[in-house]
């Protein structure tokens, strides 16, 4: 018996253990019946076999159970696993949501992807209820749902007759979800990797915001112009995207990551690199890392901020 749970305990272990990088064992050994589990049928549609293909990231809208959404490789949302609270995607809305993530993953290149992107993404209707109700859910590092049409604040309603450029014209949806991803991703990096860019900065410390809320201890004063000043002078001065990227490498690199992928270069230039000599230096840092993990992410940056413009909807005019 004692020589079956150890093996037990063994076998676990070494999963375990090999799952820090996704590419090399999130995507599974054939010995666990793992990689048949995450990789679509041949009645997937088309696109679908595409995006796996290529990324190694199955887009996914079908279930059997409810629970099954809530239950990644190694991860759980207990809650809502227990609840079964999650809703199928409506069949209306499955052609605008796939090409939702086509226009997703045309910004990324696989390199990157197939390493730190999660194993799936499932899309549904609804995820959650009342008000445990969420737009979207981050499972571990290997699941990533997201409702469609999504509701979060500020984003706009799905056009079923015209939906083709809806990725580009939706950027509060399409922060959102970068914001969603990019947390995953950070979750694959090591400090240690960050220190070239830490030391282009300041050094990482929860010291600064600590002593900051110490003199604003009242959340009115939060508020005021003067607060929000000596934010933006520790951001400026330390080399960081907003003040709270000083607190940790994780937080930092999540920031300049989503600042990038939704800014041209020049708009980079403009509001975060020519008023912080820091800041200037640092993000030569982040584009450095960043193409180490095979993302030209200015790139990326530069073809969104293009297509946000070419495809940006008329403003409405007022009643």
């Amino acid at each position: 018996m004692k020589y079956k749970i150890l093996m037990l305990f063994v076998g676990v272990l070494s999963f375990t253990l090999a799952s820090c990088e996704k590419e090399e064992d999130l995507k599974p050994s054939d010995d666990f019946g793992i990689k048949a589990l995450y990789t679509p049928g041949n009645d997937a549609p088309q696109i679908v076999k595409d995006i796996y293909k290529e990324h190694d990231v199955w887009v996914r809208m079908d279930f059997d159970c409810p629970s099954e959404v809530a239950q990644a490789v190694l991860s759980k949302d207990e809650f809502v696993y227990a609840r079964k609270w999650v809703t199928k995607i409506d069949d209306d809305y499955r052609a605008s949501a796939y090409k939702y993530t086509e226009k997703l993953f045309s910004l990324f290149p696989a390199e990157f992807t197939k390493k730190h992107f999660p194993l799936d993404i499932f899309i549904v209707k609804d995820y959650g209820k009342f008000h445990w109700k969420s737009n979207k859910q981050e499972i571990g590092r290997s699941r990533f749902v997201f409702c469609w049409p999504n509701e979060v604040q500020g984003a706009l309603d799905v056009n079923l007759n015209d939906f083709e450029n809806h990725f580009h014209q939706d950027t509060v949806l399409s922060t959102y979800l970068f914001n969603s991803l990019f947390e995953i991703c950070c979750k694959r990096f090591e400090d240690k990797e960050g220190l070239a860019i830490q030391q282009a900065g300041w050094a990482y410390s929860t010291d600064y915001m600590d002593a900051l809320r110490a003199i604003y201890p009242n959340y009115s004063d939060r508020k005021t112009d003067k607060y929000k000043a000596e934010l933006a002078k520790i951001a400026n001065d330390g080399g960081f995207i907003k003040a709270t990227g000083s607190k940790s490498f994780s937080v930092d690199i999540k920031q300049w990551m989503l600042a990038i992928a939704t800014h041209s270069h020049d708009e980079m230039k403009k509001k975060y690199l020519d008023n912080s000599p820091k800041r200037a230096a640092k993000y030569l840092e982040v584009i450095k890392f960043m193409k180490s993990k095979g993302w030209d992410i200015q790139a990326t940056g530069n073809k969104y901020s293009e297509l946000k413009k070419k495809h940006k909807l008329p403003a409405k005019e007022e009643k």
